[in-house]
């Protein structure tokens, strides 16, 4: 991944919103699983566009944490007092004055696999981070929820309020329903204790930043034409949803963070990129084809394991209300899926 890559797309999103940064200098934030795709990619654009600014990292593993920051071009040493990683929440002694949960398991099959670790895991991390700040009297504390809380809708635009079943039979939905959970959570919290809250429903992420070892649907494309020269599909690819870049997810957490709303709850996804799977598949075929100037071919399989996918669905987010507040998506398609491509050389 080359530094330049990072750069750029931190510049991007301050020349458009370099108010929203200024506002964040001299404050101090609390993220939890800020070693992810999402978390990662906002602090890395965080400490390249905010003066004097203290970010608590809380991870699993310290050493991989590291590892994950150089690779951003985030330089680390024991004098820096920017960015610092934690395992527990108990080691952070100082006011935090915003917190960002982006803790969370994301891999469909450990969804099915483990559904009990993972309602137990999103749960917990939540209660956490509101504890923390309920504690703190912190400003704000953004929630990252997921458009799989809508569930079972017939609305194909959806807006905050459109909520619809989740099947409670299914185990795979033990992922939107712990999500729908810690919403209500950090609702009876700003209730209880005047919590300034907001929730984040976001669209799958993409771009910059991603990991070969990430097995979302996305990546395995990317990982089969690149390696293998070809890309198989496990379904017919006809779920249609939003995609999101990392960028812009980052702008759009930073909105959440400041919005003077008390208790706001926002779709985040970009309205422009609104495709199935297969066209999906095929773009990134398209991309890597053109990168490696050969023909990258789709095949379907006849004989895959379908327990970890939802069934086939069109849902689009309607994302009005953030982009009333000023929140706007920069990034194209064509421009996440080069990114991921230069972040995977």
């Amino acid at each position: 991944m080359t530094a330049k890559l990072l750069r750029d797309g931190a510049l991007r999103l301050k020349e458009n919103f370099a108010h929203w940064f200024a506002s964040l200098e001299n404050q101090t934030l609390l993220i939890s699983g800020g070693s992810g795709l999402i978390g990662s990619m906002f602090i890395s654009v965080l400490l390249r566009n905010v003066k004097n600014i203290k970010i608590y990292c809380t991870t699993r593993n310290k050493k991989r944490a590291l590892e994950r920051f150089q690779t951003l071009g985030i330089s680390i040493n024991p004098q820096c007092d920017s960015l610092m990683f934690i395992e527990d929440y108990k080691e952070c002694l100082e006011k935090i004055d915003y917190l960002l949960c982006c803790a969370s398991p994301t891999q469909s099959q450990y969804f099915v696999d483990s559904p009990v670790e993972t309602i137990e895991t999103i749960y917990q991390h939540t209660k956490d981070l509101l504890e923390l700040a309920r504690k703190n009297q912190s400003k704000k504390i953004v929630f990252l929820s997921t458009m799989e809380v809508y569930g079972e809708t017939k609305e194909k635009n959806v807006r905050e309020e459109d909520l619809g079943v989740l099947p409670v039979l299914n185990p795979r939905n033990c992922y939107p329903a712990a999500k729908r959970l810690c919403e209500h959570l950090m609702i009876a919290y700003a209730a209880q204790y005047s919590l300034n809250i907001c929730i984040l429903r976001l669209s799958q992420v993409i771009g910059a930043g991603v990991s070969k070892e990430d097995q979302r649907v996305y990546m395995a494309f990317l990982n089969q034409a690149l390696e293998k020269g070809e890309i198989t599909l496990l379904t017919k690819g006809e779920t249609k949803r939003n995609y999101l870049d990392v960028f812009d997810a980052s702008s759009g957490i930073l909105l959440g963070l400041l919005d003077k709303n008390t208790t706001g709850i926002y779709n985040l996804a970009n309205p422009n990129i609104f495709i199935s799977i297969l066209e999906l598949a095929k773009q990134i075929a398209k991309e890597v084809g053109s990168k490696k100037g050969v023909e990258i071919p789709i095949k379907q399989c006849q004989k895959a394991n379908l327990s970890a996918f939802l069934p086939p669905f069109e849902r689009s987010l309607d994302t009005s209300k953030l982009q009333n507040l000023g929140w706007k998506p920069l990034f194209s398609l064509e421009e996440s899926i080069g990114s991921m491509l230069e972040s995977l050389e």
